[in-house]
């Protein structure tokens, strides 16, 4: 995996002919930000996995980084506080192409701390056994982490597997309610019994 390229590669601190150029590089400086905390967290993800594996003190990389004097504990506090360190928030998610993925092992951290992953399947894996399988294959404590985690949210997993629970609107009121499949028929039956 590459480093995010730095917000000064953007040149937001250059000088700029135009008032318009100078937006430019100070947004384009901005949203360098979204990758290099994507990948603060994915960082912590793994740190977090490996040290509950091994009963170590899951944080202990802020304590370690404050003892190199190389960034200011204020710093570090704030990362620990923020969105980046903070795995119940719900994250956007990653895609993995099987054929070409090179952090498949990651995968297992992924599901972990309830990250949503989607696996993209090329024509010749459709129905074919991989000696990878058991690397993203959750497990059942993962799987009932994952359902109670989620319960409730767009994307509820806590009914039976195999079961229809998807999430639809609710078009009987002006701001759209999320509601599974299976509440959306008991509703409509209640109507048609109703009326």
């Amino acid at each position: 995996m590459q480093d995010p390229r730095l917000p000064t590669s953007f040149g937001f601190t250059d000088i700029h002919a135009t008032h318009k150029n100078a937006l430019r590089a100070a947004r384009r400086s901005r949203n360098v930000f979204i990758p290099i905390i994507a990948y603060a967290t994915y960082l912590i993800m793994r740190l977090r996995h490996v040290a509950q594996g091994n009963g170590w003190e899951v944080d202990s990389w802020s304590r370690q980084l404050q003892e190199s004097d190389k960034l200011p504990p204020a710093w570090i506090n704030e990362v620990l506080v923020s969105d980046i360190a903070n795995m119940e928030m719900a994250r956007m998610g990653v895609f993995v192409r099987l054929l070409s993925c090179q952090f498949l092992r990651d995968v297992r951290t992924f599901i972990m701390f309830g990250m949503p992953v989607w696996f993209v399947w090329d024509s010749t894996q459709q129905n074919t056994p991989h000696d990878w399988a058991d690397l993203i294959r959750p497990t059942t404590q993962e799987l009932t982490n994952t359902s109670v985690r989620d319960s409730g949210s767009l994307m509820d997993t806590s009914g039976d597997w195999g079961e229809v629970n998807a999430a639809v609107e609710d078009a009987s009121s002006n701001k759209p309610k999320l509601r599974t499949r299976n509440e959306a028929v008991k509703q409509e039956e209640v109507g048609k019994r109703d009326a």
